[in-house]
């Protein structure tokens, strides 16, 4: 159940909570990942940050803080760009030539994944959702 967990929630790799031996190898890969991206975000005609402060990485426990809140896998896109823009606005210039946005480039750079369309129960809407 544990590895399932951790291989289906990349997070769990972010808090080294992988341990020792090929877990922990696994954590450097994804750690490594995310290093890669953040870098390539931080760039000029991207969104212009100070690579050290590692936006990618500050994304994703923003997202996982307000998922653990709502006790949820997964957040309305709408409340992900929100959770996303308030935490980097002070940061970068949420300008670029490639993205939409920052939320849209941690989906294309396969950090985030769109999980499509669920309907709302309540309103019969359907809504995307994102998926750590």
């Amino acid at each position: 159940m544990f590895l399932w967990l951790l291989l289906n929630n990349p997070l769990m790799l972010i808090y080294g909570e992988a341990g020792t031996g090929k877990l922990h190898l696994l954590a450097d890969i994804f750690n490594g990942f995310l290093d890669h991206v953040n870098k390539k975000l931080s760039k000029a005609g991207r969104f212009r940050y100070e690579e050290s402060i590692n936006l990618v990485k500050l994304s994703i426990q923003k997202i996982a803080s307000k998922m653990a809140e709502e006790h949820t896998y997964s957040l309305l896109h709408k409340d992900a760009l929100v959770v996303v823009n308030s935490g980097i606005k002070e940061y970068c210039n949420q300008n670029s030539n490639e993205y939409k946005n920052f939320l849209d480039a941690l989906i294309k750079e396969n950090i985030l994944k769109s999980g499509g369309c669920q309907e709302n129960p309540l309103t019969g809407t359907r809504q995307d959702h994102i998926i750590i």
